[in-house]
This record gives C-alpha cells, sequence and structure tokens, in this order.
C-alpha cells in the first residue's frame, strides 16, 4: 500500500550487493575485447565500489563535502553510473546547492530510468526548489510508470494544491483515498480543498469518513455540525454535536453551537440546560475558562450564543486572575470584533501592562481607541509602542491617523511621511496602504491650505489605486470647498458613490459638488439620500441646510443648520449662519 521511500545510502548499499554498478564503461577511444564478457568486476569497477561506500560512510555522518570528494573519484571512475549520481545530488541537496543536486539527479534519472527513486528525487528537489510546475510535471512522469505510489500521489497533491489547482488535486487525493479508504489523515488533507471550491457534498461525504473511522474525532463532528447547521439539516446537526460532546463533554463549542440548534428548533428549555450542564463556571479554573473560550471567539462575531458564552468564561477568568493578560487580551478582541470599542481599548491596554512585547497587541489597542472615538489617546498608545518598536508599519500608521483626527496637522504630516517612507520598503506591492497614505496626506495639506501638495498627493493616491474610494471622496470635496474644476471634482465623487451607494459621506460629497454648481435639484437629492442614513453626520445637515438656504426657505435651512449644530457644538462656522439669519 504505501511506497516505502529508502535514502541514497540504502539504494548504493542493495545496489552493490546486486552488481548494480556493473562493469565500469570503457573511456572514449578505447576498445573492448571482443571476447565473452567477464563475470568478474574490473579492478576499475571495484575500486568505484571502494569510493562510494567510503562516501557513503561519510555522507551518512553529515560529512558531505568530504564525501563529495570520494563520489567525485568514484564518478570519474564510472562515468554517467546512475548510483554514483544519485548519491552526488544527495550529498549536493545536504549542502543546499540545489542546482548542482538537480543535475546530477536528472542525469541519475537519465542513466538509471528503470530506478524509481531516481524520479523522486528530481521531484522532491524541484519542490524544494520552489520551481512547483516543474514538480508537479516530474511527479506526473513517476506516476506514469508507477500509478499506485503512495508517496507521489501524496505529493503531487500537495503540489497542486500550492499551486491553486484545487480540483487537480481533489482528483489526486481522491486517488489516495481510493487506496486506504481506513486513512482519515488523507480525508483531512482534501478537507479544506472541498470547502474552497464550495463542493459541499463532497466536505459533507469527507466528514463522514472520517467521523466513521475515528468515532472520538470531535473536531470533525463540530464541522459536520456546522456544515449540517449550514444546509438546514438540523436534526442532523444535533447527532453531530452531541457526537462531539460525547468524545469531549469540555467542547464549550459543541455545546454552544447545540443549543443553537434547539433554539432554533424551538426547543428552548433543552438549550438552557444544555448550557447550565456545560458551563459549571463555578468550579472551572483559570485555564479551562480559556480553554473553553477559544474555539467560540471566532464564531462570537456573528453567533450571540456564542458570543454571551465567551464573554461569561472570560469575565469570570478575571474575575479569578484580575491581570491574566490572555484573558484580557482574548476579551479585549471580543470586545472590538462586537463592536464595543471603549472597553476593547481599556481591556487591551491592560493586557498590554502584563506582555508589553506584543506589537500586534498595542496596534490593536490603538486601533480600538481610534474607533472609539478617542484619537489623542490613540496616538499616545502607538507612540509608547514606537519606543519598543520603532519603524513598526501599523504602529506609524495608526499614529498618524491618531494625530490626523487630533487636529495634530504638522505631527500627523511626519508620521505619514514617516509610515509611508517604511511602506515603501517593507511593503512595496501593498498598493491599497501606500494609497491610503497618499490620502491622508492629501487631507492634511487641505488643512494647511497647501493645495498643490495636496492635489499631488490625491493624484499619487489615485495613480497607484485608481479606485481608492476615499481617495476619489476626499479630493472631489476638496476641489468642491475651492470652487476648483468642479466638472472634475462631479467625476471623482461619482466614482466613489459608484463604489459604495449608500455612504452618506460619498453622498454628501457629490451633492456638495451640485450645489456648488448650483444644481439645486441634484444636490438636493443626493443630500436626502445622506440623511437617510443613520450615520449621517453634522456636514450632512448643514449642507442639506444651505441648500434650502438657497432656494429661499430659510426656516427649514435653519432648522438643519440647527440639527447639525446639535451634532458638533464647536462648529462656528454653524453658530454664525445661526446668528446672521436670525
Amino acid at each position: 500500500m504505501h511506497l516505502q521511500r529508502f535514502s541514497p545510502f540504502v539504494i548504493v548499499v542493495v545496489g552493490l550487493l546486486l552488481g548494480s554498478l556493473g562493469p565500469v564503461p570503457l573511456a572514449r577511444g578505447q576498445h573492448s575485447d571482443p571476447g565473452p564478457p567477464s563475470e568478474e568486476a574490473s579492478p576499475q569497477s571495484l575500486k568505484a565500489q571502494q569510493l562510494l561506500v567510503r562516501g557513503l560512510t561519510h555522507q551518512q555522518l553529515d560529512e558531505h563535502e568530504r564525501a563529495l570528494e570520494f563520489f567525485d573519484q568514484a564518478l570519474r571512475l564510472a562515468p554517467n553510473n546512475p548510483a554514483i549520481l544519485a548519491t552526488l545530488a544527495a550529498s549536493h541537496e545536504a549542502l543546499d546547492d540545489l542546482p548542482t543536486a538537480l543535475f546530477f539527479a536528472e542525469q541519475a534519472r537519465r542513466h538509471g530510468p528503470d530506478n524509481i527513486y531516481h524520479y523522486f528525487l528530481v521531484a522532491e528537489l524541484h519542490m524544494r526548489a520552489g520551481e512547483l510546475s516543474t514538480a508537479e510535471a516530474a511527479y506526473e512522469t513517476l506516476l506514469a510508470r508507477l500509478p499506485a505510489a503512495w508517496d507521489a500521489l501524496q505529493s503531487l497533491a500537495q503540489v497542486q494544491t500550492m499551486l491553486s489547482k484545487d480540483h487537480e488535486a481533489i482528483a489526486t487525493y481522491e486517488k489516495l483515498i481510493a487506496q486506504a479508504e481506513h486513512y482519515a489523515d488523507v480525508r483531512r488533507q482534501v478537507l479544506p480543498l472541498y470547502l474552497r471550491v464550495g463542493d459541499v457534498e463532497g466536505a459533507e461525504r469527507t466528514l463522514e469518513a472520517i467521523t466513521e473511522i475515528d468515532p472520538r474525532d470531535a473536531p470533525a463532528w463540530r464541522s459536520l455540525g456546522d456544515l449540517y447547521v449550514q444546509q438546514n439539516k438540523l436534526e442532523e446537526a444535533i447527532h453531530a454535536f452531541e457526537q462531539a460532546l460525547l468524545a469531549n463533554l469540555n467542547d464549550t463549542y459543541a455545546a454552544t453551537a447545540l443549543a443553537e440548534v434547539y433554539r432554533a428548533l424551538g426547543q428552548n428549555a433543552e438549550a438552557e440546560a444544555l448550557m447550565d450542564r456545560s458551563l459549571h463556571l463555578e468550579h472551572a479554573s483559570v485555564d479551562d475558562l480559556l480553554a473553553r473560550a477559544r474555539p467560540l471567539l471566532p464564531r462570537a462575531s456573528f453567533e450571540e450564543a456564542s458570543r454571551a458564552t465567551a464573554t461569561e468564561m472570560l469575565e469570570r477568568a478575571l474575575e479569578l486572575d484580575p491581570d491574566n493578560g490572555e484573558a484580557l487580551a482574548m476579551l479585549g478582541d471580543l470586545y472590538f470584533e462586537t463592536g464595543a470599542y471603549g472597553k476593547a481599548a481599556r481591556a487591551l491596554e491592560q493586557a498590554l501592562q502584563e506582555n508589553p512585547r506584543d506589537p500586534e497587541g498595542w496596534y490593536r489597542a490603538a486601533a480600538s481607541y481610534l474607533e472609539a472615538g478617542e484619537p489623542a489617546r490613540a496616538a499616545e498608545i502607538a507612540d509608547e509602542a514606537l519606543l519598543l518598536f520603532p519603524g513598526h508599519l501599523r504602529l506609524l500608521r495608526a499614529s498618524a491617523h491618531g494625530l490626523l483626527r487630533s487636529y495634530r496637522t504638522e505631527e500627523a504630516l511626519l508620521r505619514f511621511e514617516e509610515a509611508l517612507a517604511v511602506a515603501q520598503e517593507d511593503a512595496p506591492d501593498d498598493a491599497a496602504l501606500r494609497s491610503e497614505l497618499y490620502a491622508s496626506m492629501g487631507q492634511l495639506y487641505d488643512r494647511q491650505k497647501r493645495h498643490g501638495a495636496a492635489d499631488s498627493a490625491y493624484a499619487q493616491a489615485l495613480e497607484i489605486a485608481p479606485d481608492n474610494a476615499v481617495a476619489l471622496n476626499n479630493y472631489a470635496f476638496s476641489l468642491a470647498n475651492r470652487r476648483e474644476r468642479l466638472r472634475e471634482a462631479q467625476r471623482l465623487a461619482e466614482r466613489a458613490v459608484a463604489q459604495e451607494p449608500r455612504n452618506p459621506i460619498f453622498l454628501d460629497t457629490l451633492g456638495w459638488v451640485f450645489f456648488n454648481l448650483d444644481q439645486l435639484d441634484q444636490a438636493e437629492a443626493m443630500l436626502t439620500q445622506a440623511l437617510a442614513s443613520d450615520q449621517a453626520g453634522a456636514a450632512v445637515y448643514e449642507h442639506y441646510g444651505d441648500v434650502m438656504a438657497r432656494r429661499g426657505d430659510l426656516e427649514t435651512a435653519r432648522q438643519y443648520w440647527q440639527q447639525a449644530l446639535d451634532r458638533a457644538p464647536g462648529n462656528v462656522a454653524l453658530q454664525e449662519k445661526l446668528q446672521d439669519d436670525s
């Protein structure tokens, strides 16, 4: 069933015992005796064998440079001998000289076409060298000679997966499965491919086979339960999650998922009883609580039961150990994923006191403060982290945005310039990031009334990423505020709205452009759509009031200006508008 692989040492020793080195070829120009061939090896061949064995001894001791000296001598005595060529390839591979190893492996395969090991050697060297397409072809050549070669099929499937040839990889794995119906590992390897290509039937069949082979495989039962839920096979899902709990009584994920299925079927009492039995928080240790909360986190952002259960467990863990860094970090991430940004920021910041050497933890804390509307604190957190991790790109970006939103314009510009320099060095292929940085710099130049610099920054942002909706919107708004190139501003704003038709900020910008073009009907239509959003900001109300004022309806204008001022109490321009028309 399983193709046994042999080391070059074993291959060559077996070859020597069987006389596979054979007679040593004559040098070019020499003539052989026309008499009958001798059954005894020539002195030259015997010497080659002796040198080869000495080299193999050094190879087994990982003394590959010394081994090569003997192999080279042996090859001079027995040119094109496949056993010697294979050992040369193996030692060069061990010395990370892959081009030379491949040369000798190809020669070994050419001169020893009947030895399947040479085909393996060529294919695996191409694979190790990252030449995946060539490795794929080499494995296919091998399998044409030995179709049932287990290792070759498995390696071919892995190469095809790395080449994103998912359907071909699935077909190869299915050949393996046909050979080994009782092997669960192969099915575990093919499962992600079925899911990736959307073959629900294949994924379901695979998981059912895994659980039949290994009834105690709780993760497989959980995954099968999730798959049944996606297909609304709720009775089958109940069975799968129950089996997961039988395999692991402390499987909180399975318990929570099963409770959700019970609720979906209207069996609320069963759901509550199950959760009461499964949690037992009063006797659980901190480590137990963390272990049971971890698998729930991926579901917590979209499933209320998982979110509530994970939160309860982590809060209980912190009651037992208030300074537990892992519990604080997990709870902070959970709060962030569910939109509780203020709580997330405080939990993540506290976690950093326990583990300050975590740059991503610092970044998440800064990002939480940004989302919570505390940009100054976000900048402080990021700047403190940059003392520990200078040049960290995500921290630079978080600091820059915190300073931008805190209206610390000069400092923000310096941070964005620093972040851009690092991005160009460390992330030259991340066009979206570099475009975002240029667009933010354009916004800062606008604040400074450096309109030429702003236009240049926006242009660079759009050259890098022409569909950057934020850059399109901000550039359009900048031109509209200056009442310059308004038709260009209209085209930019329309491209942004086309990408996000319900974004109130983008709708407001397009409405503002139409207002400055004196196209009041279009302006009112855009702003009305923006006002329909519960995320409409003060600017939308102010601009709608401006449209009403230009139409001569000052009473309605004042109502919207007042609503804008309620949302932005410190807006001096709004205060002046209301005073001028009082």
